[in-house]
């Protein structure tokens, strides 16, 4: 969405911040999102998750990532448990 309305093939639309940023648009905030990340408990020790989950929840990390674009960081990296 954020293209198009650089491209001028639309007037506004609904996208994230960052996009909206990335192309120059203006913003104009309507709800906050939770975003959640979803792994499967056998994946759960890979090493791979295992990266994601210590980036996620570095504090430099989240201060990046709250710097990019003003997102709310507080509860990056914390563990919600939901058996299936």
């Amino acid at each position: 969405m954020a293209a198009a309305v650089a491209a001028g093939l639309a007037d506004a639309g609904v996208t994230i911040r960052v996009a909206a940023d990335a192309y120059g648009a203006g913003f104009v905030p309507i709800r906050e999102e939770r975003y959640d990340l979803a792994i499967a408990e056998r994946e759960f020790d890979s090493p791979g998750v295992r990266a994601i989950l210590d980036a996620l929840g570095s504090g430099s990390f989240a201060r990046e990532v709250s710097g990019m674009c003003g997102y709310d960081t507080g509860e990056m990296g914390s563990r919600i448990e939901q058996a299936l």
